[in-house]
């Protein structure tokens, strides 16, 4: 598989195409190239909830990017995932 990775513009474009992103005070934008690999320490899955909890759903794909944001006043982190279109597929919070 062919992973492309966003240009300037696109990047550039991240804080116009989600209004949530305004809010983050942003540290960090890192484009994800072929030598950053994956530790295997950590796998984010889609998932969702039922009766019973936290249903744990197939894993989702590497992404291509990676912005350290924070909200203020939050002292922690959060570090967004995202994909070629840098639309974000899933965030940790630090």
């Amino acid at each position: 598989m062919i992973l492309r990775t966003p240009s300037a513009a696109a990047w550039n474009r991240l804080s116009r195409k989600k209004p949530i992103v305004s809010e983050y005070l942003i540290h960090r934008r890192i484009t994800l190239k072929p030598h950053h690999q994956p530790t295997g320490k950590t796998r984010h899955t889609q998932g969702s909830l039922d009766s019973e909890g936290v249903l744990r759903g197939t894993e989702l794909p590497s992404p291509n990017g990676l912005v350290i944001a924070q909200l203020p006043p939050d002292v922690g982190y959060y570090l967004l995932y995202l994909d070629n279109a840098c639309n974000e597929i899933t965030d940790t919070y630090q």
